[in-house]
């Protein structure tokens, strides 16, 4: 994605943010394609089609999908592999094979790790359908299969780590097993699930999280249950499966960000494919009056689903937020040591100010205690520069964290407004609060 980007702009030189959104927008709505060849094996008609507008009308694919991130891709060309994976075990040919180890190679390449469980999960929850368990992991198909898809990806990640270097210390921040005994990594999972679903709506943790992930739960056993084959069982079951080990797998962002499980909105609209079956069969002998209640209630959520991402769409003025950006930026002279609070992690003030600047701390996600402040400060001059500015463009943190106001109250002013302050930090950098 960064690449095709950086190649975009070239073309019409400038950064134009408009063209990786457009390419994120194209690779979710042929993921939309692919849905419904899968979703096909899994319901017969309307099934397939209530698979595709739920994948494309969730609110959280819908912002998924405008985000200028791998994600998108990695999602259609994993759906692309499991319809090869789908085709290669209804006819068990060399072709086909080759087809499905060839689109799984390039769907795990396209974000290493991660799509791996999902195909692995469905080739092995197939094979296992077929031939049962013992002879589906000696199997030969099996073994071509598991090296065949994943050997790129190994390729890449040993050039990423032992040659080059730029890889190294990932693996270690994403994969942390100890956090399984850790209470906060369930509810955090919990959590990342019900955003998925229920997006945009807050307040998801604790109750209404788990009452949403428990609703889940219930519309996929349902539809599990009404699939006809045991090959469809078999498919669904692997897709569950490879998400569960997923999340195993990768604690540290399963439980924190929400877009690791960007999956989960085909997995959802797949699962969802027999009850739009059953629900339609229910409703085609019914009375008319029935049917259009039914219809109503369609066109009512579809409404409040429009309602509720148009809302979130234009809730903030970023255009005004960028000339604020702009203006500290010039303010500071574009410094490269400078220490901010910033609620959106720092990229605007890389971007937009050209300041090279390090977080003093995240706003919302960490509580100040008495000493943090001297002792980050200390920090970053270890790791980076002295630093000779404090920006603040979370407003409201000078107003929450008192020990932040009590920071501040001795330091030079440079500019203060309701949108940002900036402050000259002493020599020292630690002055006493």
């Amino acid at each position: 994605m960064e690449h095709l980007a950086a190649l975009s702009y070239r073309l019409v030189g400038s950064e134009q943010l408009w063209i990786p959104r457009l390419l994120s927008l194209l690779f979710w709505l042929v993921g939309g394609a692919f849905v419904y060849r899968i979703a096909t094996r899994l319901a017969r008609e309307p099934g397939p089609l209530v698979s595709v507008g739920i994948y494309l009308l969730m609110p959280f694919g819908i912002f998924g999908s405008r985000s200028f991130q791998p994600d998108p891709m990695m999602v259609m060309l994993t759906l692309g592999a499991l319809v090869a994976i789908v085709r290669f075990h209804e006819r068990t040919t060399a072709r086909n094979l080759a087809i499905a180890c060839s689109a799984s190679a390039v769907a795990v390449l396209s974000k290493p790790g991660i799509p791996v469980f999902f195909l692995w999960g469905t080739f092995l929850a197939l094979s296992i359908v077929r031939h049962g368990v013992r002879r589906s992991f000696s199997n030969r198909h099996a073994i071509t299969f598991v090296l065949a898809s994943f050997a790129p990806a190994a390729l890449y990640y040993l050039w990423g780590t032992a040659i080059s270097g730029f890889l190294r210390g990932h693996t270690e921040s994403s994969l942390q097993p100890n956090l399984l005994i850790n209470a906060g990594f369930w509810q955090g999972w919990m959590g990342m699930i019900a955003s998925v679903v229920a997006y945009p709506l807050n307040g998801l943790s604790g109750v209404n999280g788990l009452l949403i992930v428990l609703g889940l739960a219930v519309l996929v056993t349902w539809g599990c249950f009404m699939i006809r084959t045991r090959e469809g069982r078999g498919l669904l079951s692997g897709l569950w499966l490879g998400y569960f080990v997923f999340g195993l797998a990768f604690t540290t962002h399963i439980s924190t960000h929400s877009y690791y499980s960007l999956p989960l909105v085909p997995i959802i609209a797949l699962s969802l494919a027999p009850v739009g079956e059953r629900t339609y069969r229910l409703l085609r002998p019914a009375p008319l009056a029935v049917q259009a209640s039914a219809a109503l209630v369609c066109c009512l959520v579809l409404i409040g689903v429009a309602v509720k991402v148009q809302a979130r769409l234009l809730s903030g003025d970023y255009r005004a937020r960028v000339h604020i950006y702009q203006q500290i930026g010039a303010l500071v002279g574009h410094t490269t040591a400078g220490v901010h609070v910033d609620p959106t992690y720092d990229t605007p003030l890389l971007y937009y100010a050209w300041i090279a600047s390090s977080p003093l701390y995240y706003p919302e996600e960490q509580l100040l205690h008495r000493g943090d402040i001297e002792k980050r400060l200390r920090q970053i001059e270890v790791d980076a520069a002295r630093p000779q500015f404090l920006i603040v463009t979370a407003m409201q943190q000078l107003r929450t964290q008192p020990l932040l106001e009590a920071f501040t109250r001795p330091l030079h002013v440079i500019k203060r407004t309701p949108y940002y302050a900036i402050f000259t930090l002493p020599d020292s950098s630690t002055p006493k609060s």
